[in-house]
């Protein structure tokens, strides 16, 4: 009898996001802004995420089924999310480069039919089919893409139990993940899970499987030379798409949002190789604001 170390049979399906994640990632940008060359951009990011800890949301009870249980839809956005919004827009005001005080201002001025149209397309992005977004909407969707993964974090915070997984997309709210992580630990250690882009939540996910078209076998980890300690990207020839891939063992700060951000050469080099990237990171969204 063989026995599959790297997955196993009862795995635990889904992590809960960590408390106090979003202090976490924010330390972690201001680490990666060091000596980077969107070091500024990356430190705006660090405090961004130091706002969406602040948020509070009051959200709907935890319903007794179905899933996803909070669908990334519009009609199940939180009734207070457009009061969240523009408070996260004051707090970062002081610290947010020239087009995103712009956004700002925009969106303070908005009406909520303009501001809920925009939390749609967010959220399509979130599920990894949003349109790419341009000029000032760019960075518009970066202040409304925080306020809603700050509210879906909450959400997922509350799931009681584990939730049934093994798809390509959140079982918590049905987004895309942003990247895949192998763990460390005792129970965890060399398992992979997918990262969502909304919640945070994560889901189990067989290695060595392409995590956009399942096919089995198929798959290459690339990295750049001299690259970031612990950050691949995994392409697969069946369907051409890639995610990076988080190693926690080679560096147990990284986090999904954050060192992707980082790693945007990386992005190039697949692109330019012809490899489209199967997984939304929502601060990507304003990174050529920066």
């Amino acid at each position: 009898m063989s026995i599959d170390l790297l997955n196993p049979t009862d795995p635990e399906t889904t992590l809960p996001p960590d408390a106090g994640l979003f202090r976490s990632r924010a330390a972690r940008f201001e680490q990666l802004a060091v000596n980077h060359p969107l070091g500024p951009w990356l430190a705006f990011l660090g405090q961004l995420s130091l706002a969406q800890e602040q948020l509070n949301v009051p959200l709907a009870p935890v319903p007794g089924h179905g899933a996803p249980c909070w669908p990334a839809q519009a009609d199940t956005l939180p009734a207070d999310w457009m009061t969240a919004l523009h408070a996260l827009g004051a707090w970062v005001a002081d610290h947010a480069p020239d087009p995103v005080r712009a956004a700002i201002v925009q969106l303070a001025s908005a009406t909520p039919a303009e501001l809920t149209a925009l939390a749609a397309r967010v959220l399509a992005d979130a599920q990894g089919h949003g349109e790419q977004p341009t000029g000032q909407d760019a960075a518009a969707r970066l202040l409304v893409a925080a306020t809603l993964q700050a509210c879906w974090t909450r959400w997922a915070h509350q799931v009681p139990a584990p939730l049934p997984a093994g798809g390509s997309h959140c079982p918590c709210c049905g987004s895309a993940p942003v990247a895949s992580v192998i763990q460390v630990g005792a129970k965890l250690g060399k398992l992979r899970y997918l990262h969502c882009s909304l919640c945070n939540t994560r889901w189990y996910a067989v290695r060595a499987r392409c995590t956009a078209c399942d096919s089995d076998g198929k798959v290459h980890y690339q990295q750049l030379e001299g690259g970031p300690t612990g950050v691949h990207a995994e392409t697969c020839d069946a369907c051409r798409s890639y995610l990076k891939i988080l190693f926690l063992e080679q560096d147990p700060a990284l986090d999904p949002v954050a060192d992707d951000l980082a790693s945007l050469a990386l992005d190039v080099a697949l692109g330019q190789a012809d490899h489209p990237r199967n997984g939304p990171n929502l601060f990507l969204l304003g990174t050529d604001e920066a």
